[in-house]
């Protein structure tokens, strides 16, 4: 319905795309016909291990074909800007997400209790599971582990904690954080993550790999440990690390709830873009 209505009226003058799909192409057709400004998100500049879509013919067709580029991090946007002319555009994801869902606030208090590691999204082999059930093996200290997210995950990994292989509703990822003492993004590659701001948010203890986009994103937040990416050594060593503050530390409060708008947004970068052309 869609394609029959852009090859019939002329409704739009800028067709913005957020996240990559196999329709892309059927849309940048369309809107070339239509002399529609196709302004698009690009979010990785290869495909991840493991990932079908989006292939590396497909990126480089989304970067050709668009007009204008956004990325919510510093280095793609430097890698977009040393392949291509066009206008790339940097728009920032927000540092924090308080979620309004209950679930998401009322944390449960797990201090004097064994600490409980999260990880958490779609089961994929950029995500560095396969680090992560080496590293665990290694790590003295007390803990519970929990994943939770559909996909494929080691068959060791089942040895050494629960593993929730299903969709997540918002209830339950709302349950999820709430159990959570430490939250680990061991990724071998990705650009940034939409749970770090969540984590960020609700104060949670954060393990991430040294990839240029977590980087960006965790920043100067304290509550958090960097390891070298698919390093099992380094990652065991950083839960220790992590166990003991979580442990000594007395509960982190949530912090006061920050306004959702922030400065540097996607609608404020493509709006300004927009109202000077």
């Amino acid at each position: 319905k869609l394609f029959k209505h852009m090859k019939t009226n002329n409704f739009a003058f800028y067709l913005l795309q957020i996240m990559p799909s196999p329709f892309d192409l059927f849309f940048d057709f369309f809107a070339k016909r239509k002399k529609i400004t196709i302004i698009r998100c690009i979010h990785d500049l290869r495909p991840h291990t493991g990932e079908i879509w989006p292939t590396n013919r497909a990126i480089k067709r989304r970067i050709r074909n668009a007009d204008v580029l956004v990325t919510f991090s510093d280095s793609i946007r430097k890698e977009l800007s040393e392949i291509t002319s066009k206008l790339v555009l940097r728009a920032d994801l927000p540092d924090k997400i308080f979620p309004e869902h209950p679930t998401l606030i009322n944390r449960v208090k797990c201090s004097k209790q064994i600490p409980k590691l999260v990880i958490l999204g779609r089961a994929k082999a950029y995500k560095g599971f396969e680090t992560l059930a080496a590293a665990l093996p290694i790590v003295k200290s007390k803990y519970e582990f929990y994943a939770f997210g559909e996909g494929v995950y080691p068959d060791s990994l089942k040895a050494y904690g629960t593993l929730h292989n299903h969709w997540q509703t918002d209830f339950q990822l709302g349950n999820a954080l709430n159990l959570a003492d430490i939250i680990i993004f061991p990724y071998i590659e990705a650009s940034q993550s939409g749970l770090i701001p969540i984590a960020k948010g609700l104060n949670k203890f954060i393990i991430f790999s040294d990839i240029p986009g977590l980087i960006e994103q965790v920043d100067t937040y304290s509550n958090s440990i960097m390891f070298a990416k698919g390093n099992v050594h380094a990652l065991a060593s950083a839960i220790e690390n992590a166990i003991h503050q979580v442990s000594t530390k007395p509960d982190f409060e949530n912090e006061t709830p920050i306004a959702s708008h922030f400065n540097n947004s996607l609608a404020t970068v493509v709006k300004n873009y927009v109202e000077k052309v």
